[in-house]
């Protein structure tokens, strides 16, 4: 980390409002720019930086930030970004799974009307089979 890095670092750690609001107005637009360019939707792109920025804060005094604090929160939007993509690719699929769903539901049903039909006749050819030897035996 450079120095004056450091410097800000240590600035906000120690929960220093002013060092943070400065860090965040001067460098916002490049986390955005990389979490847009992933996302592709300026909104979750803004929710994500913010988010990033929102921990940051939060646990400035347990992080351990060995190489640079640019580097770390752009690491941090790249990969909330990435998992953000993966979890729409995860819940696209989802939906498309429930969709088909209907029609599977729709082919068991026929199947079940098949199986139940088969039945149905087998019964009735046994209970004709039985009348006809009852008959049989009576004449």
């Amino acid at each position: 980390m450079n120095p004056d890095e450091e410097k800000t670092w240590r600035s906000i750690q120690q929960k220093d409002g002013l060092a943070f609001e400065k860090y965040y107005k001067e460098h916002y637009k490049s986390f955005f720019l990389a979490a847009v360019t992933h996302l592709k939707d300026s909104g979750r792109a803004e929710e994500i930086v913010n988010d990033v920025f929102v921990r940051l804060w939060q646990g400035a005094d347990t992080l351990q930030i060995e190489s640079s604090l640019k580097y770390y929160i752009y690491r941090a939007v790249i990969n909330r970004s990435l998992n953000e993509l993966d979890k729409n690719k995860r819940e696209r699929e989802r939906q498309k799974e429930l969709s088909r769903r209907p029609e599977d539901t729709f082919e068991l049903r026929g199947m079940e009307e098949s199986e139940l039909k088969i039945s149905l006749y087998k019964a009735i050819d046994e209970l004709l089979t039985l009348l006809e030897g009852s008959s049989a035996r009576s004449s």
